[in-house]
C-alpha cells in the first residue's frame, strides 16, 4: 500500500498560537492542516493565552497593531525572562551540582542560612521571572552576603 504525506504539518488547535503558526508556516511554503474543534470561540480562555509570551504579543498587537513592532517587543520580553531563567537555573547547577570540599563549605555555610530566610532562593515559581533578580540575589542564595561563623 502506498502513502502519500499530504500535509507537511498538523496544527492542532486553531487558537492565537495555532494559528499564527499556520499561517506563517503556509506562506513559507509548508503544507498546513489547522484542526480545530469549534467553529468561534465566544469570549473562552484559550490555552495560549496561558502562556505569558502569547498575553505579551497579543497585548503589544492590542497596543500598536504593528506587527513589526510588536513582534520585536515580543522578541525582547522573551529574551529577558528567559535569560533570568537561565540565570538562575545556572546558580542552582552550581550551587547543588558542583563537587568538592570548597563546594561542600559553601553549601554548609548557605543551607542554614536558606533555612532561616526562604527569601534567599530566587522564588521564580511564586514571584515570577517578571519580577527583576536583585542585585544581590546570586550573594544571599549562596551565603555570600553573610560572613562565615
Amino acid at each position: 500500500m502506498s502513502r502519500t504525506n499530504a500535509y507537511d504539518l498538523v496544527i492542532i488547535g486553531g487558537g492565537i498560537a495555532g494559528s499564527s503558526l499556520a499561517c506563517s508556516m503556509a506562506k513559507a511554503g509548508a503544507r498546513v492542516l489547522l484542526l480545530e474543534s469549534k467553529i468561534e470561540f465566544r469570549d473562552r480562555v484559550r490555552g495560549e493565552i496561558l502562556c505569558r509570551g502569547s498575553r505579551t504579543l497579543r497585548d503589544a498587537l492590542l497596543s500598536n497593531g504593528d506587527r513589526d513592532v510588536s513582534g520585536r517587543s515580543y522578541a525582547c520580553d522573551q529574551n529577558r525572562f528567559y535569560t533570568i531563567i537561565r540565570t538562575v537555573t545556572g546558580w542552582l547547577r552550581e550551587f547543588f551540582l558542583v563537587t568538592g570540599p570548597s563546594a561542600d563549605a559553601r553549601r554548609a555555610h548557605a543551607l542554614p542560612l536558606i533555612g532561616q530566610d526562604k527569601t534567599r532562593v530566587p522564588d521564580l515559581v511564586f514571584s515570577g521571572p517578571d519580577s527583576p533578580l536583585a542585585p544581590d540575589a546570586r550573594a544571599r542564595l549562596f551565603g555570600e552576603d553573610v560572613a562565615p561563623a
